[in-house]
């Protein structure tokens, strides 16, 4: 992992009351406010981004969120479903990239060519590999993957999503233990959607505390929170856009979210800018605010729409 300067606090240092703030501050050092998360001039760096987690972690909602962000600045970016048992991407992107078969050795070429795709071309990547899938790992024993694409001035991401049970945290053990991942940029996640509603601060209190997040910010990891979104199940069973769940726009079938889960789903997207705040330099290629800032010129399109009528009426 690469170092990150900015951090100078301890864990040690976060506060038990609060989890927002903490983990953002703690993070990158970037204090918690819409000035900081509103800063511009950050240049675009092409990033192979990798979820990783055990199974019912959120990696493909946490992806989908990704190359919808990516979409909506007009970033390019390559993305490919290599989840064998369950292919969450490709039900909302259907033009997401798919290996031949699931055959471990087509998975691992379709990695090499990714790789490749993206080393040698001018668009981001991701990859969705689901849980239990060694493919990645597989990778790594062939070549340092980290140092490769930092020598092509370019980076890789690893976004960790963390659940309150211990074993989330093996995870971290394994990108602290892998001489291949020695210059990847890592994000540690913590999923409020899989805590128990009300309890987030407690369920990833002895998260901040264990020696794996401690030795993983010491390594330049960033901490970072995912609010809860309560129709998230509902967004994916219906194969709809973050975008298109806020603004209740139909699927392929025809079907929509209900206005109060739209209106939840808008709250939490208006969210993400201050709770991505410490890695807002690491989310060029994928800029949340963009996807906010289309969400409300629409909004307000449609607000304005009603007066127009009210008035002609």
């Amino acid at each position: 992992m690469s170092r990150n300067n900015a951090s100078t606090k301890t864990i040690n240092a976060l506060p038990s009351s609060d989890l927002v703030g903490p983990l953002n501050d703690k993070a990158s050092g970037i204090e918690s406010t819409t000035d900081g998360a509103r800063t511009t001039g950050l240049d675009i760096i092409q990033t192979m981004a990798i979820p990783y987690a055990r199974g019912k972690s959120g990696k493909s909602k946490f992806s989908r969120l990704l190359v919808e962000c990516a979409k909506l600045a007009g970033i390019p970016m390559r993305y490919s479903d290599a989840d064998p048992s369950n292919a969450g991407l490709k039900e909302t992107y259907r033009d997401a990239i798919s290996p031949v078969s699931v055959n471990p050795q087509d998975l691992i070429a379709h990695t090499r060519t990714e790789v490749e795709e993206f080393v040698d071309g001018d668009a981001s990547c991701l990859i969705d590999y689901g849980a239990g899938n060694p493919t990645f790992e597989a990778c790594l024993q062939e070549i340092d993957l980290s140092r490769f694409i930092k020598e092509q001035g370019k980076r890789l991401l690893l976004f960790c999503l963390l659940g309150p049970t211990r074993g989330d945290l093996s995870y971290i053990d394994e990108f602290l233990r892998h001489p291949s991942l020695t210059a990847a940029d890592v994000v540690l996640c913590c999923n409020e959607g899989l805590t128990e509603r009300g309890r987030e601060i407690q369920a990833f209190e002895p998260h901040l505390e264990s020696p794996q997040v401690r030795a993983a910010i010491g390594r330049g990891a960033r901490l970072i929170r995912l609010p809860r979104l309560h129709p998230a199940e509902r967004i994916e069973a219906l194969g709809l856009t973050y975008l298109d769940a806020a603004l209740r726009r139909p699927n392929r079938a025809g079907q929509s979210l209900g206005a109060l889960d739209a209106g939840i789903t808008a709250q939490w997207l208006r969210q993400l800018p201050q709770a991505f705040a410490p890695i807002r330099d690491w989310m060029t290629f994928a800029p949340v605010e963009s996807l906010v800032a289309t969400m409300e010129a629409e909004l307000t399109a449609r607000v304005a729409a009603r007066a127009d009528r009210g008035v002609v009426a």
